[in-house]
């Protein structure tokens, strides 16, 4: 299917609008909102469903599978060094081990407290694990969420509280490591230094929209933001200059990566967020390639 992709120029008389193919991967009535992509290293595609529940993975060879139906408001994803899947939500983090099946809960705290309601999580070079708290139960009752908080998980098992912050969403971190990119919804897209003990100083904001969630970063260090009140997906320059917009099919778009064998396949998802059945898998070609993820190396 045909998608547009605006090209913005100096004069905005001479903006580009160039038609791309964007192919469809996977559209199920039974999805709904879809979030947190993610690929292994066997090339699945792991994600979940925000809005129905449920965690999943995605081959072109053995289709859609269900891993874990019941859990739920499934918001970030990250691979394990050890070839598992650790995926985040209500009942905060879980590791799913793709040889034995097994799903184990990952029984933190911080503070004396379970860390649970865990939405967005991201690995940095080190293997440590960021991630963001969210208010899940005010956000299911039109009421304005309480503030979370972003944490860090270090390689030895501690979890850390960083900071208050309000609705958060996507995490992606710099090639050099020095820098994280934070999606904080209603506010915008933050870069912070991180400092050697691994913590976030210098917050700055790069991105000033209100509806942002998933970020990505190419390996230009281009960002890529989807606007989850729009269909749009939008590629800035790391100082926040608006490059391009791409137009998906999705009432809602939510996250995205990328994939392929070069890496240069950018896989977006959403769906709607007022209408169930929707949810749905995209992806487009990119001339720049997308920076790889990490490894969480965290004690399972």
């Amino acid at each position: 299917m045909p998608c547009l992709f605006l090209v913005l120029t100096e004069n905005s008389d001479e903006n580009l609008e160039v038609e791309l193919k964007i192919h469809e991967v996977l559209r199920e009535d039974t999805l709904h909102f879809l979030e947190c992509p993610r690929f292994d290293d066997s090339g699945s595609l792991f994600f979940g469903d925000v809005m129905a529940n449920g965690f999943y993975r995605f081959s072109y060879s053995s289709g859609l599978e269900s891993l874990d139906p019941s859990s739920r408001s499934v918001g970030g994803s990250v691979v394990h060094a050890d070839g598992g899947m650790i995926y985040s939500g209500r009942e905060g983090l879980k590791h799913y081990h793709p040889v034995t099946g097994q799903i184990q809960v990952l029984s933190l705290e911080i503070d004396g407290e379970p860390l649970v309601s865990i939405n967005d999580i991201e690995a940095d070079h080190h293997g440590n694990l960021y991630g963001g708290t969210l208010d899940f139960a005010a956000l299911e009752r039109g009421e304005k969420p309480g503030f979370g908080f972003l944490f860090r998980i270090d390689v030895e098992g501690n979890a850390i509280r960083i900071r208050d912050v309000g609705i958060s969403n996507g995490i992606a971190f710099a090639s050099d490591g020095g820098s994280m990119y934070f999606s904080e919804s209603g506010e915008g897209v933050f870069r912070y230094a991180i400092n050697n003990e691994g913590n976030l100083v210098d917050r700055n904001l790069v991105i000033d929209i209100g509806d942002s969630d998933g970020v990505v970063l190419d390996e230009s260090e281009t960002i890529w933001v989807a606007r989850y009140m729009g269909s749009t997906v939008e590629r800035y320059s790391k100082n926040g200059e608006l490059i391009s917009v791409l137009e998906t099919p999705f009432e809602n778009v939510a996250s995205l990566v990328f994939g392929g064998d070069d890496n240069r396949e950018l896989f977006i998802v959403g769906g709607a967020i007022e209408a169930s059945g929707s949810g749905g898998i995209v992806k487009v070609n990119c001339e720049v390639a997308g920076l790889k993820s990490h490894k969480a190396r965290i004690p399972i």
